[in-house]
């Protein structure tokens, strides 16, 4: 009888429903975003102090901003950048 006990490679495939281009995008303009906004910077150095790596901090802030995004597009409003002082 044949073995079906899941090994690694099994799970370590990309599933067919990650759109590898739009996350390679997000990736890059996540990691050009945080150094220019404070409250981005504030989160990755956040991710960074709970002993992620980069790529994990990146990846954090990336879906961090999806979320933003998503209830600015929902709500109907528009992004204001608050870290700014007037």
């Amino acid at each position: 009888m044949k073995d079906l006990t899941p090994t690694f490679a099994t799970f370590a495939r990309t599933p067919r429903q990650v759109n590898t281009r739009a996350k390679a995008a997000m990736m890059v303009a996540t990691a050009r975003h945080y150094p220019q906004i404070q409250a981005s910077q504030a989160y990755y150095d956040k991710k960074r102090a709970q002993g992620k790596k980069h790529n994990q901090a990146v990846r954090a802030l990336g879906r961090h901003l999806i979320r933003v995004i998503w209830a600015l597009a929902k709500s109907g409003r528009k992004y204001e950048d608050r870290s700014k002082t007037a």
